[in-house]
């Protein structure tokens, strides 16, 4: 494994033969990039603030509401 000029790497197999780059997965059948449609969602400011106030979890009760499903 060697690093380029650009900060990529480049891979090599034992032998030394360059492994050449791999495309990036099909998407499955039948999907599509994203699940949930557009008009369903506000894109504005408020979406980059966080709802989460910053207290610990209560990880008793998370298990408690895991188990009684």
């Amino acid at each position: 494994m060697t690093s380029t000029a650009d900060g990529g790497w480049v891979f090599h197999a034992p032998d030394g033969r360059r492994v050449p780059n791999v495309p990036p997965a099909p998407l499955p059948a039948g999907t599509e990039e994203c699940s949930v449609p557009a008009s369903d969602i506000t894109w504005d400011e408020s979406l980059a603030i966080p709802v989460w106030d910053g207290t610990p979890l209560d990880v008793a009760w998370a298990l408690d509401v895991l188990y009684a499903r």
